[in-house]
């Protein structure tokens, strides 16, 4: 039996206790476990891993409190976005969390990782601007995307500001965000609020929500072969 399913048997609080106690070999796998739950108890643990001296363990949390989206964790997830000595699979975990938090303090410095020197930082940070639709988002993503180099980036940049108009007027609109590659692999549709789809509503088969980019290797800490988990930082060369 693979570790993947070991965890997933165990219940929820024999889960939290072992991330209390466990080795850091095995904090990121139970980190993973724990936000695929969404375990709000979780919290003030997870929070105890943002500082942890191993990258994965800290990405793991992160990525844990994002999809747990306690917004009382804002901060100390906006701190490891803008904290340089961090390398970039926990920037940009922490970048794309913010948006899945909705923590609207973190718009300016979100706005400002659209010129961040790695291309996975600024994908997540727009991500997380159209998660959060603060007010002066458009004005900063389209500014970002004349001073965009990197043609994926881009591209991402040029869907998400097409998609932005569309998401208030939208009816079915309400909760949860999309993020999806174009067949061509060029960029990212993100179209904020969806929570379900049929494969009609959206061009080239259903989107599913709250998802990566699809494309990307998935963290090792997943032991598993679904992509949807990826980072942009782990992209597949």
């Amino acid at each position: 039996m693979i570790l993947r399913d070991v965890l997933r048997r165990l219940g929820d609080d024999e889960l939290i206790f072992e991330l209390g106690r466990a080795s850091t070999a095995m904090h990121a796998r139970l980190s993973f476990e724990i936000g695929r739950r969404r375990l709000r108890r979780a919290v003030d643990v997870l929070r105890g891993l943002l500082r942890s001296s191993a990258p994965d363990v800290r990405a793991a949390a992160v990525e844990a409190l994002g999809q747990i989206g306690d917004p009382a964790v804002g901060e100390d997830v906006l701190n490891l976005l803008v904290d340089p000595h961090q390398p970039t699979e926990v920037r940009d975990t922490s970048a794309y969390a913010l948006g899945r938090l909705r923590y609207t303090p973190a718009t300016e410095r979100l706005a400002a990782a659209l010129t961040d020197p790695s291309p996975s930082v600024r994908i997540c940070a727009l991500a997380a601007l159209v998660a959060i639709q603060g007010p002066e988002a458009r004005d900063r993503i389209e500014f970002a995307a004349h001073v965009e180099m990197d043609p994926r980036v881009r591209a991402a940049m040029t869907k998400a500001l097409a998609a932005l108009p569309s998401v208030a007027r939208h009816p079915i609109l309400s909760r949860g965000t999309v993020i999806r590659q174009n067949n061509t692999g060029a960029g990212y549709i993100l179209v904020a609020g969806a929570t379900a789809w049929s494969p009609a509503a959206v061009p080239n088969g259903p989107a599913q929500t709250n998802i990566r980019p699809t494309g990307f290797r998935a963290p090792a800490y997943t032991h598993d072969a679904d992509t949807t988990n990826a980072l942009p930082s782990q992209a597949v060369g």
